[in-house]
């Protein structure tokens, strides 16, 4: 009787973590402003999921680039102070919550690297020293899933004078060959059932559009040689989901995963929009995007 109250329990111990997951928080985009020039509605919109933190339950937050709206040159370290007032900073972690239980993790953006007159830099020394150097290209466990973040890159012009309006917007310049080498190494040394890439610009996306330039091939062949499950961005401002074939998601939530897919979710700061992703013992639940004014008029939120 006792062994079979014994089995009984662990067996009801792990269908709750198998039902419980881990919530991930999609944010990109968030477009700090410290002149609102160009951006106005990124505080309320993070207030609004903030005072609804309950409802949404995330374990953790991901911020996928575009953190702020410039973050190099005159005014831009005003940009990452309102940035350190957001949000809730501890021993070098930013987190969400007051109670410093979910931690956010970012990546940078093309934003990042910019100045207020929309130049850009190769370099992002404030990012390095407001969110920190450790915060470029790594990689968490959490759970049954590695999460690896990289940085991919600057705005990179065909031609000198293909520059913002006169001729087609710049893509980004993409990963480097020790980008590549560490992403190689995070997937082949991942013992996680689950590996999701976090760029901020997309690697697949209609008509190519705002994707990253370098390396791409390379990138490409890693996440077809390993186990990867998600690649999560932002930078587009739109909603969009496709699978590895370049078929457009329509349905939702998407539960049988078994092929890559490319998530990219709007921008939070300019039009409020989040997702939720779930990762569970038996696979991963992408689920449709949301904003800000479903989550005021909803009791219930995926």
């Amino acid at each position: 009787m006792v062994k079979t109250l014994l089995t009984l329990l662990v067996f009801l111990i792990v269908l709750s973590s198998r039902l419980e997951g881990v919530r991930i928080l999609h944010l990109t985009d968030l477009h700090i402003d410290y002149l609102k020039l160009f951006s106005r509605n990124y505080l309320k919109n993070i207030q609004t999921i903030r005072s609804n933190i309950l409802l949404l339950k995330p374990d953790i937050v991901v911020l996928t680039g575009d953190i702020v709206e410039f973050g190099e040159g005159i005014f831009s370290c005003e940009n990452y102070r309102i940035l350190t007032n957001i949000f809730y900073y501890s021993n070098g972690m930013f987190y969400f919550d007051r109670d410093y239980k979910i931690p956010i993790y970012m990546v940078a953006g093309n934003h990042e690297y910019e100045t207020l007159f929309k130049t850009t830099s190769t370099e992002i020394p404030n990012y390095i020293r407001f969110v920190g150097k450790r915060f470029l290209n790594y990689y968490i466990d959490i759970s049954n899933v590695r999460l690896i973040f990289i940085d991919t890159g600057y705005d990179y012009y065909f031609s000198f004078f293909a520059y913002n309006g006169i001729l087609p917007e710049p893509e980004a310049s993409g990963l480097t060959a020790s980008q590549i080498n560490f992403l190689k190494s995070a997937l082949e040394t991942s013992t996680n059932r689950f590996n999701i890439i976090l760029t901020h610009h997309p690697f697949l996306n209609k008509d190519d559009e705002g994707i990253f330039l370098f390396n791409r091939d390379e990138f490409y062949n890693l996440t077809k040689s390993n186990k990867v499950s998600l690649i999560l961005s932002g930078h587009t401002h739109e909603n969009r989901v496709f699978d590895s074939k370049m078929n457009l998601v329509r349905s939702f939530p998407i539960t049988n995963i078994n092929d890559i897919y490319h998530v990219q979710t709007g921008s939070i700061g300019k039009d409020g929009y989040f997702r939720m992703i779930e990762v569970f013992e038996w696979g991963i639940v992408i689920n449709k995007h949301s904003n800000i004014s479903e989550l005021l008029n909803s009791s219930s939120i995926q």
